[in-house]
């Protein structure tokens, strides 16, 4: 209560961590995943400059640290903080009743000054193009790419996407990992994410490998059979069944860490949602079928559309 309620804003600890964020930001200026990330970031980017969900150049970022003065972080507390729209979620052995006091007693006179509004999430436009950034002097490379995908987790194809995504690059085993690190011996780590919202129809599919740079053209040229083969023949029935085995498995060893299930709760209550829905979820992993799960792929994944970025060391490769 204290931390939250009246912090210190102590002006060397402000100066000091203005300092420590912006010497982070430049650190970033030759790392390949900070560049092909920012770039990705950028590129697919549909806010205008000036708000607050818009990609930022480092420069931009760097100038905004240093334009921001401890007055105005003050006034921000003050003008937004409080908890009338809060959640808060507790686990673990406890007393439920003197908990619920307890917190009634910290928190309740602490009304948010400003009304809330969530801030909705823009869905992105696939750019079908390739951007590739010079390194100097880094031994690894970096590939990224990404799909723009119009898909919330209310959608029919969402949980049929998720075990689509688990085969492509998102398990231990994966079709990515397994022909960029296994078969063909260029990536050091290769995998992929589907990211879908609770509230908007925003999702994003990624690709992403490490690798070194003089592997570049057999990285693009794998990963593209990978993709097209994905696309076109989908996924098999053995797939599909380890892939919906390691969720359920996963999403279970989750439920079973304290802070895992607190973070979640809070999210669910936030989404207006109960644990049924996890409830749900787990069933509609388990009666997804084959044919549901392959025509999700069909529809929703275009190797043609991804924006594929490249960042690494690539002029001392070709000079080797």
């Amino acid at each position: 209560s204290d931390i939250l309620r009246k912090p210190a804003f102590d002006s060397k600890e402000f100066d000091l961590l203005i300092q420590e964020s912006i010497a982070g930001l430049e650190s970033q200026r030759s790392e390949p995943n900070a560049m092909g990330s920012l770039a990705m970031a950028l590129a697919l980017d549909t806010y205008p400059k000036g708000d607050v969900r818009a990609a930022r150049t480092l420069d931009e970022s760097i100038a905004a640290l240093k334009a921001v003065k401890l007055d105005q972080v003050k006034q921000f507390h003050s003008g937004f903080y409080g908890v009338s729209n809060s959640e808060f979620a507790l686990v673990g052995d406890f007393d439920s009743a003197a908990s619920q006091a307890q917190i009634g007693q910290l928190f309740n006179d602490w009304k948010s000054p400003k009304p809330y509004a969530r801030l909705k999430a823009d869905p992105k436009n696939p750019k079908a193009s390739v951007i590739q950034l010079e390194a100097p002097d880094k031994s690894n490379a970096f590939f990224v790419a990404g799909l723009p995908v119009p898909l919330q987790d209310t959608n029919p194809e969402f949980v049929p996407l998720q075990l689509a995504n688990r085969v492509l690059g998102g398990g231990v085993k994966s079709r990515l990992f397994d022909r960029l690190r296994q078969k063909d011996g260029i990536s050091y780590g290769a995998g992929s994410d589907l990211s879908v919202s609770n509230f908007d129809p925003s999702g994003m599919w990624v690709l992403f490998a490490i690798y070194a740079p003089q592997n570049l053209d057999k990285l693009k040229a794998s990963v593209q059979e990978e993709l097209v083969k994905f696309a076109k023949e989908g996924i098999s029935a053995e797939e599909l069944a380890d892939a919906k085995k390691s969720i359920l498995e996963e999403r279970k060893i989750t439920r079973a860490q304290d802070g895992a299930l607190a973070a979640g709760h809070v999210a669910q209550t936030f989404a207006n949602r109960t644990m049924a829905y996890t409830e749900k979820f787990d069933a509609q992993i388990q009666a997804s079928t084959l044919a549901e799960v392959n025509a999700a792929i069909r529809k929703t994944l275009d190797p043609a559309k991804f924006l594929y970025v490249y960042a690494g060391d690539f002029a001392k490769a070709a000079k080797k």
